[in-house]
């Protein structure tokens, strides 16, 4: 899948790549310094509800598949390299701005869930 992405691409393959890893980076350095300000609390803020984590796990791997089949059909549909000339701006800007809605309609939806006793 990856030679024939890479086939397909390009450069844009080789920038994909390199933001992919940056935004690792990024997140792993969010993850580690979080990991560090909770270090000696020991206080239970959080109780985990699964009927709720459910359905945040549900609507986040549809996205996630939604966003595959879209990458995928945009690489299948390409003829040429010219036509991903900056897919990989164009496509790190949309999910910024899906993931910001995203992330609004979660907080919403958590805030009703736990003002309703649902």
């Amino acid at each position: 899948m990856a030679i024939y992405e890479k086939q397909k691409m390009g450069k844009e393959w080789y920038k994909q790549r390199k933001v992919s890893y940056i935004w690792s980076l990024v997140l792993s350095c969010i993850l580690f310094l979080q990991s560090f300000t909770n270090r000696g609390y020991t206080g239970n803020v959080v109780q985990l509800d699964f009927k709720l984590m459910i359905i945040m796990t549900f609507v986040f791997l549809t996205m996630l598949n939604i966003s595959l089949m879209i990458h995928n059909r945009k690489v299948d549909r390409s003829v040429s390299e010219l036509d991903m000339k900056g897919y990989t701006w164009k496509s790190n800007i949309i999910a910024v701005a899906i993931g910001i809605v995203f992330a609004f309609v979660m907080i919403f939806f958590t805030i009703f869930y736990i003002m309703s006793g649902i």
